[in-house]
């Protein structure tokens, strides 16, 4: 029948049939949006700041904005929706504090962050409802973070990398910070385990998921990231109860891990007797050795595969002799526990605690490895964080502005801008409110994951499900106890993973898709909605930044049109006028750097910076009762800071948003 005689029969006109292929690929092309931002920022900086990774959030705003149209399907359910409506929450609360909070234009960046994430989540929420795409985009999105990690193992190897890879013998890499390049490539790992254990993955995808899963674990050792390492374990065991398969996994797993143990000396190299060509040489060989390592066991696990398939007695035995194995390993690790405590653990773990309530740093020269020390100044960070919770429960102190609190109860020299714990950052900056949407942003896809983990039917969807999870509590873990949440590349693939997870829930029965002119109209308005979030929130902190970034490097008369251009998008904060006095006082104009000063600390009164600005142009007038008035407010607002930074021009990090 022609579709000309149906419309006269029914007096409807029929909907044209998309082709499925096509709405897949559109699907998953828009994926590819975050994920390739994710590699990009991990190789350009990382993402800290919103001139890194503001270009790429309006790049997503504009696929969300294409996806929403695009993509017709029923509505997500409300459970699904929770977590980028508390996104979005975030973003609104964060909004809201522009209300209270000193540093109001480092509050505006914390909402463009909420909403750029949120973007993320409900992008391949809306992308991914297809089980085959969804397999395809979290095997792009884990495959990127493996790419990265084969990378960088061989560059290491040979030299191409070298020593300005590693700062005080850490592998920092393009992201400048240990912990951070850890994570960009420990989220993968879990995985990648998965795919490379499924008897459905191609055989050479198997092989190269298990060689991108060991450079992954592997490099995380030269970072001397714990906070990984112990996200790592804490995800590895819940990968394991979760796993349908295994000891399958298990067969891949053990060697890598066998393989770094053996080679832990390698790749510990650098941090241990300082950064050479040979360390560096040393550990990169390692960390292609261990990926040699899994690709082999996965391509071996794939050939057995075709032509064993153990059923029955031989299944059952083979059963026991990995819950035997696994009884062994455990006594193993129980024993090597025991030894490294000196048989008294309780003891022990006293004399940790002791070591982390302190606030050094332990960089090579003063240990072997950073992984048998607690030191690093978190637990002054955290008390701090906890101290401001408590004095402002229910709002904090206003998104982004944890430094303003820490300058002032802080006990460390190195002046950090973050609390290195993103539920403590939450609290401590937006209140108990915060927090609780926090919570549920990072846990509701996890118990999304379990889900379809215990109601999938097909191996290969358990799997899945399970590297999904584990992935997830890998990122949670770690940004409980560091600051990856604040890294764009590090957030990305856990942003889109957790998309994933919701979008395994079928649509709630009665969901359907809105259909003709109403869908349309709601489509464009939201479409119309993220365009103009990104117009107006993300783009002009953007430009601000990339403005203020040029200004600081360049001659008197460039840095001071930069800092107009700034000027013109940030009108909230003092920065603009901050980049003119460093530029004036660079070029030996101290008259007009200390207007600009002046004009600073009327913007911003309890940003130190401006004050320190205005001191040192004041004392170059020799204008003694200004200067010293102002050195006294630097002095209040920044109790911490080193006598010696406070009679030189701050560093311009602590200008940024």
């Amino acid at each position: 029948m022609s579709l000309a005689t149906t419309e006269q029969q029914t007096g409807r006109r029929t909907a044209p049939v998309r082709s499925p292929l096509a709405g897949d690929l559109a699907a998953f092309g828009l994926v590819a949006v975050p994920v390739g931002a994710m590699l990009w920022l991990a190789t350009h900086g990382g993402g800290y700041t919103i001139d890194e990774w503001g270009g790429s959030g309006i790049l997503v705003c504009l696929a969300l904005a294409a996806a929403l149209i695009a993509i017709d399907r029923p509505a997500p359910g409300p459970l699904q929706l929770a977590v980028p409506v508390c996104l979005f929450g975030l973003g609104a609360l964060s909004l809201l504090s522009l209300a209270w909070a000193d540093w109001p234009e480092n509050t505006l960046v914390e909402v463009a962050r909420y909403l750029f994430y949120g973007f993320i989540v409900l992008l391949t929420l809306l992308a991914l409802p297809r089980p085959g795409v969804r397999r395809a985009a979290v095997a792009m999105t884990a495959g990127a973070s493996g790419l990265l990690a084969l990378a960088i193992a061989y560059g290491l190897w040979r030299n191409s990398a070298g020593a300005d890879a590693f700062i005080q013998g850490r592998l920092m890499g393009s992201i400048g910070y240990g912990g951070g390049m850890a994570a960009v490539m420990a989220i993968a790992v879990w995985p990648l385990v998965g795919f490379a254990s499924d008897r459905l993955t191609a055989l050479w995808l198997r092989a190269a998921s298990a060689a991108g899963a060991g450079a992954a674990l592997a490099l995380v050792i030269p970072t001397g990231a714990r906070a990984a390492l112990i996200a790592l374990v804490v995800s590895g065991l819940a990968y394991v109860a979760l796993s349908p398969t295994p000891l399958r996994c298990a067969a891949i797993t053990l060697p890598i891990i066998a393989t770094v143990g053996l080679r832990w000396n390698d790749l510990n190299a650098v941090f241990a007797g300082g950064v050479g060509g040979g360390q560096v040489h040393a550990a990169g060989r390692a960390a292609v050795l261990v990926a040699v390592v899994g690709g082999a066991a996965g391509l071996a696990q794939g050939l057995l595969d075709t032509r064993v398939t153990l059923r029955g007695r031989a299944r059952e035995w083979a059963t026991r002799a990995g819950a035997v194995a696994a009884v062994i390993a455990a006594g193993a690790v129980l024993g090597v526990g025991l030894h490294a405590t000196g048989g008294n653990p309780a003891s022990w773990i006293s004399g940790r605690w002791h070591h982390f309530q302190q606030s050094g740093n332990p960089y090579r020269g003063d240990v072997d490895t950073r992984f048998s020390s607690l030191g690093g100044g978190r637990y002054d960070l955290w008390r701090v964080a906890a101290l401001e919770f408590r004095r402002h429960p229910l709002n904090g102190l206003g998104a982004g502005n944890f430094a303003r609190g820490y300058f002032q109860e802080g006990r460390s020299p190195s002046q950090p801008q973050q609390a290195h714990s993103e539920p403590l950052e939450v609290a401590a900056t937006l209140g108990l409110p915060g927090l609780l949407m926090y919570m549920a942003v990072v846990i509701l896809p996890v118990g999304f994951a379990v889900r379809s983990r215990l109601r999938a039917r097909l191996p290969s969807d358990r799997l899945l499900a399970a590297g999904i999870a584990a992935a997830l509590i890998e990122f949670m873990v770690h940004s409980w106890v560091d600051w990856t949440w604040h890294i764009a590349a590090d957030a990305i693939p856990a942003m889109v993973l957790a998309g994933a997870a919701l979008a395994t829930a079928s649509p709630s029965p009665g969901r359907a898709a809105a259909a003709g002119r109403r869908r349309l109209v709601v489509s464009a308005a939201a479409s119309l909605a993220v365009v103009l979030v990104a117009v107006l929130l993300i783009l002009p902190a953007w430009l601000a930044q990339r403005a203020l970034v040029s200004s600081y490097g360049a001659t008197s008369g460039d840095a001071l049109a930069a800092a107009d251009d700034a000027a013109r998008y940030d009108r909230l904060s003092s920065r603009p006028q901050l980049a003119v006095a460093r530029a004036q006082l660079r070029s030996g104009d101290a008259r007009d750097a200390l207007t600009a000063a002046r004009r600073a600390t009327a913007d911003e009164p309890n940003f130190w910076i401006g004050w320190q600005l205005r001191f040192l142009a004041a004392r170059r007038l020799g204008l003694g009762q200004e200067a010293n008035a102002a050195l006294d407010e630097v002095a209040r607002l920044n109790p911490s800071l080193p006598l010696e930074l406070r009679f030189r021009v701050p560093p311009t990090r602590y200008d940024h948003y």
